[in-house]
């Protein structure tokens, strides 16, 4: 009973949170909250609806700001002018910084402004009246001064601004002029920047919405820049009644990167924080916005050269703001492996059109060492708020298995579930996280339904589900949390075609404690409300309508629950709960004349577009949910609108728009499988894999936002009518030795490079790079081993040509060995987006300019070798996958980071096989640190001037004797 009461407390306090703020909306733009913790108040923000921008300029001084929209519950200080702006002698360059006073009648004094005196503020905020605004933003909120200082330097409107001061960091809630630099960037901050606070992850990266849904943060304005100090200007902060609207924050530069302090204090290390002692970690520094149009000179002219001119010289192309997460991108490929999709901004392989700019690129994460992977199935994929992601899928042996990434491991490591007891497991799976943990469900060949819960790190046993009385499965099915309660939700079309669920229910006590009832699942049921006679047929389709994470009660959303269906008759099902206690609400959705559907692929909840439904002088929806489906000429995108009201099964549900988009060209009579993934507001992608590709569709500026660069699959005449994109490729066969000598290069390499030239003969592999680099790759082996290759150089190699083996895992994350026409061997290798300073030794190559390379892996550690015999081996340096700190990122070599290559002593480093103990709950298998290995040649040549490979050679170190390699379940108690 404690655990329901606490999870009932949580929900009550997210509606609690909800409801002050419906109290607080009003007008204005944004706002932040005063929070008094001891004798210091700072900054915290609440959502408010925009309203249309006021006539004021942005210039006008306090007074007249403060009598757009009179306070009659604040102080006499509220309006004064504390910071004098650009028309002082003696102040900064910006506009003025205006008081918010000092609300004697709010529970957090200086917090929001009402224009009627509040009849009781912590029950109803500013009611019977509302909170005051000037066109700006709430007065005089810390965002309230950042806008108005954009609309008077860059010229940027005021509706160009939304969200929390921490929601200011993400791309769509700012001007299209600003471009983000986190803490610890190249790019040091300016005069005329906005430096914005929030919560962050565990793992260091921005979380705008923060543990508890509020948006806490806080902003402030660049005034100067000097005496390795940021002065800043900022509105609403204060020590008890007194205004402080400038401070003076350290900023100290680590190589190339600036780590701008959260006191005066000069730091190395990542985050920092603001006000610890009394905020905690509610005020970590993001970065700074930089607009486009800064110039050094403000009011800016935007739209001059000099502008232009300047902006373009001192700005990099980068996507602006924060990015959309890919981790629930997960694809299995025609190999049986597992690849995902990661952010890049500039590729380390060639062949990539990249100009800079962040895009999707593809990353192949291979197999468990034991069996490859069913390529039929959508493997699913669990994301957890510390960023740790679990992606389970059934291997050809009918085994369960787990590919683990997580913050601060490298690599991904696979683990295996094994089967129910005498049961092989059929794909599909599903997995949910729920009130307790994590649930997985899987099929087996007894034509049961298997689960496996408990918490996340210490899954139970396989317990069986069961299935009907008196009916079999259909083979489609789900598990989930239950709307409104959390506890595990099994669902599964029947033989029969219909739709059954069952749920499990906590143990029942008696009044004295003692349990009348145990805990269990309850009988098979059919969901009610479905029609007698029922048919349906094909994919079950589950999603929550969660958009929105400030919905999410410790690991699990509390948003309604939609169930998508086909039934044999072509109609569109859908079921859907806002609480299990409930029930269901179960209708046909609305499909046009035109339109016969045949399969439906996958779903996802994306945010609304607030634009667009201003342009259509609509109110801004909370979420959209985007279905996807075939049919025998397309493939099909239903927008559902999501209804505000989730507190009743019965609202009122909008029919959806049909988009028809165009089928990828290797289904164009068949039925994708797919992995519908947010992108933005109103925007979703499909991501699907055909052969050994990773590819991406959907509407064209969803698809453009990921990889705007990415080749069309259709010939160029076509391309302008399918928005389909090849993402990447990943190595179509596991690892394998080639002596290269064969008459031609051996299918199972895949080549990368644009206009890469490769010519295999009795001599070896001639490998050329006409643009760039040239690459063959392989999947690389899991765990400890050897991979080397012998290279001869061109007797006149060409100038700056580089020549050996590299390990690859993704565009920050990889490893290489090379060797040059000087006989310098250089170790060099990058992780978590952030490269080491290589390693060199010297070798006299001889007059056949022949060397044998090798990288040695044993445990967390590389380790490059050189050898001109093939029996004698020098070491050239080794190295360990460090996370990088603030002080180790530097872009120059440094004593210490140089040391870390050829000493293998980091500060901060988690090895592959500490991430795969079996805490998990199953058998750890190798870990996969690089999935991909090969060759690669750096520098132009012809194929008569390039050098040649022979004997790649992939070796596993020999089995101890008297062990065993059978994976299987390590014991576990049990779930529940």
């Amino acid at each position: 009973m404690h655990g329901m009461r606490d999870r009932w407390v949580s929900r009550g306090r997210m509606w609690a949170r909800s409801h002050t703020k419906a109290m607080l909306a009003g007008s204005g733009a944004l706002l932040c909250l005063s929070l008094l913790t001891t004798s210091l108040l700072l900054t915290a923000t609440v959502r408010v609806h925009a309203q249309p921008d006021l006539s004021l300029v942005a210039n006008a001084a306090c007074s007249v700001l403060a009598r757009q929209d009179p306070t009659a519950s604040n102080g006499s200080a509220w309006g004064r002018t504390i910071l004098s702006g650009h028309n002082s002698p003696s102040g900064w360059f910006g506009v003025d910084v205006c008081s918010n006073g000092f609300d004697a009648l709010a529970p957090n004094p200086a917090n929001v402004s009402c224009d009627a005196v509040p009849s009781n503020w912590t029950a109803t905020g500013c009611a019977p009246g509302r909170a005051t605004r000037d066109g700006f933003g709430l007065t005089f909120q810390c965002v309230e001064l950042v806008i108005r200082f954009s609309a008077w330097a860059y010229g940027d409107k005021p509706s160009g601004w939304s969200g929390n001061a921490p929601d200011l960091w993400l791309p769509a809630n700012h001007p299209r002029d600003f471009v983000m630099y986190p803490n610890g960037s190249s790019h040091a901050p300016v005069p005329g920047d906005i430096i914005v606070w929030g919560y962050v992850h565990p793992d260091g990266t921005p979380w705008p919405v923060g543990p508890d849904g509020t948006d806490s943060g806080h902003v402030a304005v660049v005034a100067a820049v000097r005496n390795g100090q940021v002065i800043t200007a900022e509105q609403n902060v204060k020590w008890g009644a007194d205004d402080h609207p400038t401070d003076r924050l350290a900023l100290t530069k680590s190589g190339h990167h600036w780590i701008l302090s959260g006191t005066n204090k000069h730091v190395t290390t990542l985050p920092t924080y603001r006000w610890q002692t009394t905020m905690g970690v509610a005020r970590a520094t993001y970065g700074w916005l930089h607009s486009t149009k800064n110039t050094g000179t403000f009011p800016t002219k935007s739209g001059t050269s000099s502008a232009s001119s300047m902006a373009s010289a001192a700005t990099p192309k980068q996507a602006s703001g924060g990015l959309p997460s890919l981790a629930p991108a997960t694809v299995i490929t025609s190999a049986g492996t597992l690849a995902d999709l990661t952010w890049a901004t500039n590729s380390f392989l060639p062949g990539d059109p990249s100009d800079g700019s962040a895009h999707a690129a593809v990353r192949n994460l291979g197999a468990p060492s034991t069996s490859r992977l069913v390529l039929t199935q959508t493997p699913a994929t669990v994301v957890l708020p510390d960023g740790r992601r679990y992606t389970y899928a059934i291997g050809t042996d009918g085994h369960l298995y787990t590919a683990r990434t997580a913050p601060q491991t490298f690599g991904v490591a696979w683990f295996d579930h094994g089967t129910p007891p005498g049961v092989r497991l059929l794909p599909n799976v599903s997995a949910t996280t729920f009130a307790g943990g994590m649930a997985i469900a899987a099929l087996g060949s007894d034509g049961n339904l298997w689960w496996r819960a408990g918490p996340v790190a210490q899954l139970g046993n396989w317990l069986p589900l069961g299935r009907p009385a008196n009916v079999g499965l259909s083979g489609t099915f789900a598990i989930v949390g239950a709307p409104g309660d959390g506890a595990p939700l099994a669902v599964a079309a029947g033989s029969d075609g219909m739709l059954y669920e069952r749920i499990w229910q906590p143990a029942v006590l008696g009044p004295d404690g003692t349990t009348q009832v145990p805990a269990g699942w309850s009988d098979w049921l059919p969901v009610h409300g479905q029609p007698a006679g029922l048919q349906l047929s094909g994919r079950l389709v589950a999603v929550s309508e969660n958009a929105d994470p400030r919905y999410w009660i410790a690991g699990w959303p509390d948003t309604p629950l939609d169930l998508f269906a086909l039934d044999d008759i072509g109609r569109l099902w859908r079921f859907r709960s806002t609480s299990i206690a409930r029930g269901w609400t179960v209708a046909t959705v609305p499909l046009p004349s035109t339109l016969s559907l045949a399969q439906l692929v996958s779903a996802v909840t994306v945010k609304g577009n607030a634009a667009a439904a201003t342009a259509k002088a609509q109110a801004p929806t909370a979420a959209l949910l985007h279905l996807y489906a075939t049919s025998r000429k397309s493939l099909e995108l239903a927008t559902f609108t999501l209804p505000t009201d989730t507190s009743a099964n019965g609202a009122p549900l909008q029919p959806p728009e049909w988009t028809a988009l165009p089928l990828p060209p290797s289904s164009a009579g068949g039925e994708p499988n797919g992995l519908a993934l947010a992108v933005g507001p109103a925007a979703s992608v499909l991501v699907g894999s055909a052969g050994n590709a990773v590819l991406l569709g959907g509407a064209q500026s969803s698809v453009d936002s990921l990889a705007a660069s990415a080749p069309a699959l259709d010939p160029p005449a076509k391309a302008a009518h399918n928005p389909w994109r090849l993402a990447g490729r990943v190595a179509p066969a596991m690892s394998f030795s080639d002596p290269l000598t064969g008459a031609a290069i051996d299918a199972r390499w895949n080549r990368v490079g644009t206009r890469a030239q490769v010519h295999e003969d009795q001599h070896g592999v001639a490998l050329a790079a006409q643009d760039g680099a040239a690459v063959l790759l392989q999947n690389a082996p899991e765990g400890n081993g050897t991979t080397s290759v012998t290279v001869t150089l061109p007797a006149h190699p060409a100038a700056g040509m580089k020549a050996g083996l590299v390990l690859y895992l993704d565009d920050g994350d990889w490893l290489t060995l090379t060797v040059d026409r000087d006989g310098q061997v250089g170790l060099c290798g990058a992780s978590w987006n952030q490269a080491t300073p290589c390693v060199y030794q010297q070798v006299r190559l001889g007059g056949n300019h022949t060397i044998t390379l090798r990288v040695v892996r044993t445990d967390a550690g590389f380790e490059g070798q050189a050898s001109l015999d093939g029996a004698a081996w020098r070491t050239i340096g080794a190295w360990v996958p460090t996370v990088p700190t603030a002080a180790s990122t530097s872009g120059s070599p440094s004593a210490t980071a140089a040391a870390s290559m050829a000493v293998p002593t980091p500060t901060a480093t988690t090895t592959p096989g500490a991430a795969t103990s079996a805490g998990d709950g199953a058998q750890a298998l190798a870990p996969i640190a690089f999935s991909e290995c090969g060759l690669i040649v750096s520098a132009s040549s012809s194929l008569e001037h390039a050098p040649v490979f022979t004997n790649f050679a992939v070796e596993l170190p020999a089995q101890p004797t008297g062990t065993t390699a059978a994976p299987g379940d390590t014991p576990a108690t049990p779930s529940a």
